[in-house]
């Protein structure tokens, strides 16, 4: 038929390009290796004792680790902690099998006590599907204790135990950009899109100086509150130019995927003062609200007065 006017008809649409190819998917394991990887299913409520000494090291620190299955808590967030363990621990939690494509979905070495791990899993992640690896801090290895939980997140008290002083470190004079000096029962806020990327992860940094009063005896720093992405918190005693130095506690996930860190008093340098390190975990940026408390140092008891001396009796005449 003839176009309008009389001319040739209008020429046919071009076809739709192809979809494109979807990349091949990763090669599986073969059949019983993610088993024979985490072969102990943890329970709510149990407290676990091993050793990561002759374990092989497959992931994270190059340290040996062992491996276990999270339980199907029923949508209560689960955590996980290595209170007790006898060396500088690491905890990873793997979101499908680690072998098979598996991601890491929260990660933590300084968040429980002392130098132990804390992580929390959500009720939305938390299922059979979850792989928990447990290792130490760069090489550290040893004896360790994992303690499960099932139920509402709650950060955890200070620790009683006081932490050795830090090393002797070179502290020069430090050209960081301070956004503030904090202390305890402040808060700042603000956020790290398009900040510079200083130190740590490749994510831009926000440094922060916290000062721990007289009669203090410890600090807690987290992020736990009103913070959209994820964060990670470093503590230094000071810096050396644009560097912090000295580490005392870093935290990527003690509450959710938001972090806290926990000094002692003997953390602290001379001055009673500490360098934050506010971060994204790996490129992660955005808003965050920095909360600070701290407890006080117990206080001796009061003596009570002494009693009024008593005169010997008269000798007998």
């Amino acid at each position: 038929a003839a176009g309008v006017g009389g001319g040739p008809p209008p020429p046919p649409p071009p076809p739709p390009p192809a979809p494109p190819t979807p990349p091949p998917a990763p090669p599986s394991p073969p059949p019983g290796q993610c088993a024979a990887l985490a072969p102990i299913m943890l329970a709510c409520g149990s407290e676990v004792e091993g050793s990561t000494v002759g374990g092989n090291d497959l992931f994270g620190e190059p340290s040996p680790e062992r491996w276990y299955r999270l339980p199907d808590a029923g949508g209560a967030a689960i955590t996980l902690d290595t209170c007790g363990s006898a060396f500088d621990t690491y905890l990873f939690a793997w979101e499908g099998c680690p072998i098979a494509g598996g991601i890491i979905i929260a990660e933590n070495d300084d968040g429980g006590c002392g130098v132990a791990s804390r992580i929390v899993i959500s009720g939305e992640g938390a299922g059979s599907n979850v792989f928990v690896q447990i290792e130490g801090y760069s090489t550290s290895l040893g004896s360790y204790v994992l303690r499960v939980s099932c139920g509402p997140v709650v950060i955890p008290a200070p620790p009683p135990a006081i932490a050795p002083p830090p090393p002797l470190i070179p502290i020069g004079p430090c050209t960081l950009t301070i956004e503030d000096d904090l202390t305890c029962g402040k808060t700042a806020t603000g956020s790290t899109v398009n900040a510079t990327d200083d130190f740590g992860t490749s994510s831009g940094d926000h440094f922060y100086r916290v000062t721990l009063p007289p009669g203090k005896e410890s600090m807690v720093v987290h992020t736990c509150t009103n913070t959209d992405y994820d964060s990670r918190l470093r503590a230094h005693v000071g810096c050396n130019r644009t560097r912090p130095v000295g580490r005392i506690a870093v935290d990527a996930d003690a509450c959710g995927w938001r972090s806290l860190v926990f000094l002692s008093a003997a953390d602290f340098a001379g001055d009673g003062t500490a360098i934050i390190t506010l971060e994204g975990y790996r490129d992660d940026e955005g808003n965050y609200t920095l909360t600070v408390t701290c407890t006080d140092a117990p206080s001796l008891p009061l003596l009570p007065p002494s009693p009024p001396r008593i005169p010997p009796p008269p000798s007998p005449s």
